[in-house]
């Protein structure tokens, strides 16, 4: 696994002096479509990209690969840091975070653990990007990696 430098460095840095919402979630293309997992935030039914928090004894990158393994039951690889919105208030959970979204890659057969309350599936983009279901920090990393 790479040695978290620039950015991510800074990030653990941040997380482990203060106490921060870092989210981090992963976009997994496959024949131009993309995953989404379907779950239940507050009282709405919301599209989001598989992911979760950062644990404070965890780099991003770490923490999206634990996340996939246990949402997703798959291994994935980050490819790279595509889009960081900075520290939001969200309109679901009415809190600040910091998502962090990463374009992966991983050849494993996604599906949603037991324990998981999702609905994993491979959705058109052109579905996800003007749909409310789908916050605005998501809908724009999409068209990120779509460029």
């Amino acid at each position: 696994m790479p040695c978290p430098s620039g950015p991510e460095k800074g990030i653990k840095q941040i997380i482990m002096k203060i106490s921060i919402n870092l989210r981090v979630y992963g976009l997994l293309m496959r024949e131009r479509r993309v995953l989404v997992a379907e779950e239940k935030v507050g009282h709405q039914e919301i599209l989001k990209f598989p992911g979760g928090g950062v644990e404070v004894d965890e780099t991003p990158e770490q923490a999206l690969i634990r996340e996939f393994r246990e949402e997703c039951q798959i291994n994935i690889t980050p490819i790279g840091l595509v889009h960081v919105p900075g520290t939001l208030f969200s309109p679901w959970i009415h809190r600040l975070y910091t998502p962090l979204f990463y374009e992966i890659k991983s050849l494993g057969k996604p599906k949603a653990h037991p324990s998981e309350k999702i609905n994993l599936r491979f959705l058109n983009p052109s579905d996800l990007l003007n749909n409310d279901r789908v916050a605005l920090p998501e809908r724009e990393a999409l068209k990120k990696i779509l460029d």
